[in-house]
């Protein structure tokens, strides 16, 4: 039997003529997040440790991604991660799934700067995808690229139980919120429906932080936000071992984009 999951996805639905943001739950008859505020307590306050300097890495690296397709917009959030010299935005599967625009929001000295990704590779069964800058886009997001927001390295270990974490996203596509958790248990991912293992963490994460990153003390990044256990609360993150293997299959600066993850105009 499948745990009960909800995707951290904020979409806007239909003709957006209620004006709220929603998660995809909501398509299924969840209750949706409104304009007024989010509420992120699934499990009471969580005890943790973490250093000043892990909060502000989690704040700073946490970018707003938009995905657009034919089913309306995705509100998420990605991440900028280094492996083995090659810089991608890591975010998940289902946040850019079937999008034609991917944007990307890096905040350069206070101020927003849009860039226009592009989907290098993409993995439904461990909701992960890469994207890089727009060749089209005469270096708008390129010189930013590592500069305006920092650019994380993996994690050398999985959190062990009471580990001190921190995770941070955008709720509903607004604010950005940086939570304090800690880790529980790596466990197979298939009971949640993931291929691969999957990370579990107490903490809080409410629709928009899909794909957001889940840092250590040291402010090295562990998991990828990717749902949320309804029976326990208990955030799911993909690892980031998980990542680097994804990172591994393909080459950044040659690979065309990833066809399951790009739709085309309507």
């Amino acid at each position: 039997m499948l745990f009960g999951l909800m995707l951290f996805a904020g979409v806007l639905v239909g003709l957006l003529v209620t004006g709220v943001s929603t998660g995809e739950a909501a398509l299924t008859g969840e209750s949706a997040v409104g304009e007024s505020g989010v509420r992120v307590d699934p499990l009471g306050p969580v005890q943790t440790q973490t250093s000043v300097d892990a909060q502000e890495v989690a704040g700073r690296a946490a970018v707003k991604v938009v995905s657009r397709s034919c089913h309306g917009t995705t509100r998420g959030t990605g991440v900028l991660v280094d492996v083995n010299g090659q810089t991608a935005l890591v975010t998940n599967h289902h946040v850019v799934k079937g999008g034609y625009s991917v944007v990307a929001e890096l905040v350069d000295d206070g101020s927003a700067q849009p860039a226009s990704l592009v989907v290098v590779a993409s993995d439904a069964g461990r909701d992960l995808a890469l994207a890089v800058p727009s060749p089209n886009l005469e270096g708008l997001a390129g010189a930013r690229w590592s500069q305006g927001v920092p650019v994380l390295t993996l994690g050398n270990r999985r959190p062990e139980l009471g580990d001190p974490l921190v995770i941070s996203g955008f709720p509903g596509g607004r604010e950005l919120a940086v939570v304090e958790a800690s880790a529980q248990l790596s466990v197979p991912g298939v009971s949640y429906g993931f291929d691969g293992d999957v990370t579990l963490v107490n903490g809080a994460a409410v629709p928009g932080m899909s794909g957001g990153p889940i840092v250590d003390g040291g402010g090295d990044l562990v998991a990828i936000v990717a749902a949320v256990d309804e029976t326990t609360g208990l955030v799911v993150g993909v690892p980031a071992d998980e990542v680097g293997d994804l990172f591994d299959r393909i080459d950044i600066n040659g690979r065309p984009p990833a066809a399951e993850a790009v739709s085309g105009t309507c």
